[in-house]
């Protein structure tokens, strides 16, 4: 995608722009450090609200401006943030874009602010202060320990329940998984007591009310009247299952006719939408008190994850993420 598709679909979770770069450094440094935090971004100077491509002023000496950024972010910013800057021509308008790289030393902040006031992160195309559970799940992600292989001593591991595991997931994988994948994975903790991780208790639905997902199909365009609505708990494959058969009642269904053979066809492709509902569980901040939520409009479909991107089930991604979906 060129950077004027990307500026013509608005700011997002991952870019930014501006029509100069404001005097008060705090007022876009912020930004950086939001992208630092999570999947990266653009912060793009030269386009103005209206999504214009405005240009630099031809006074504007590009070299002084580059250094002076980047001056910027090495003092204020903590720890180095990586991050690359380029100018690019477009519709004889003059761009500079920094192009900052997700970090693995999180949390990044803002020296001045401190860890506690100076840590941001972005939530859809807003740059917010980190509340606790956001800056408890940075600073984790920047020791390489993760809340989902933490211990969870309230919930027990059961003969039954792994046996439920095993199954589900071996017809699933379409391989024949064990107790010892489960440990491998960070499911268990094996010891002389085998002990449950918030892994094991999310994927059986044991973890809190909020691990759940909520589905609402709502009339017209806009989030005010609701035509069905359900909410999906208990075990996470099933509740993955269930989300993406309630999207697919709501899709309307195309014939689509070659010769003899009739084939029906959703407006919408149904892997698609199933990969999204898998990615909104897997990358969730489940120390947060909010669920996934699928809104069915009569033009979109929209899927919200709470939190910023997090791993989860990293050491087996491709692995465990092949439990969810269809044979």
């Amino acid at each position: 995608m060129t950077i004027q598709e990307e500026i013509q679909n608005g700011e997002s979770r991952t870019l930014e722009y501006k029509a100069t770069l404001p005097h008060d450094s705090q007022k876009w440094i912020k930004t950086i450090v939001a992208f630092a935090n999570g999947a990266g971004g653009k912060f793009v100077l030269g386009v103005n609200n209206q999504r214009e491509f405005v240009g630099l002023a031809k006074s504007v000496d590009l070299f002084e401006l580059k250094d002076n950024i980047a001056d910027t972010i090495g003092q204020m910013c903590e720890p180095q943030i990586m991050f690359d800057i380029t100018a690019e021509m477009v519709d004889d308008a003059q761009l500079l874009i920094v192009n900052v790289f997700p970090g693995n030393a999180t949390p990044y902040y803002i020296k001045a602010l401190g860890k506690e006031n100076g840590t941001f992160i972005r939530l859809g195309a807003t740059t917010r202060n980190a509340d606790w559970t956001s800056l408890d799940e940075l600073t984790n992600r920047g020791r390489h320990v993760y809340y989902d292989e933490f211990a969870c001593p309230n919930v027990k591991v059961e003969d039954e329940d792994i046996k439920y595991l095993c199954k589900d997931f071996s017809e699933r994988a379409e391989r024949k998984i064990t107790r010892k994948d489960l440990e491998n994975l960070n499911l268990i903790i094996g010891n002389k007591k085998d002990t449950a991780t918030n892994a094991y208790a999310i994927l059986l639905g044991k973890h809190d009310y909020t691990s759940r997902i909520q589905c609402a199909r709502f009339r017209g365009t806009e989030r005010v009247d609701f035509l069905d609505k359900k909410e999906y708990e208990g075990p996470l494959c099933e509740q993955i299952d269930g989300a993406y058969k309630f999207v697919l009642n709501y899709l309307s269904m195309a014939v689509e006719i070659n010769g003899i053979v009739h084939k029906e066809k959703y407006e919408l492709p149904p892997k698609a939408i199933r990969e999204l509902i898998i990615n909104a569980v897997i990358h969730r901040n489940y120390q947060m008190s909010s669920s996934v939520q699928v809104a069915v409009y009569d033009d979109r479909i929209e899927i919200s994850s709470p939190g910023s991107i997090i791993r989860f089930f990293d050491s087996g991604r491709s692995f465990v993420r092949s439990f969810f979906h269809p044979q």
